[in-house]
């Protein structure tokens, strides 16, 4: 439940080292890193990073 708290850190994963620990906090509690999970993951940062781009 770490990443739950940390989560409100992220202020949209738009914080770089917020995001990180709750990445990391999500992986140490055994959370299962499925494919499709991952890329999900990657899909959702991917598109926070090109909305701060675009603008």
């Amino acid at each position: 439940m770490v990443w739950a708290v940390l989560l409100k850190y992220t202020g949209g994963f738009s914080r770089l080292l917020p995001s990180l620990a709750t990445v990391a906090a999500m992986a140490v509690e055994g959370d299962p890193a499925t494919t499709a999970r991952i890329f999900c993951l990657a899909l959702i940062l991917g598109g926070v990073a090109g909305l701060k781009l675009a603008n």
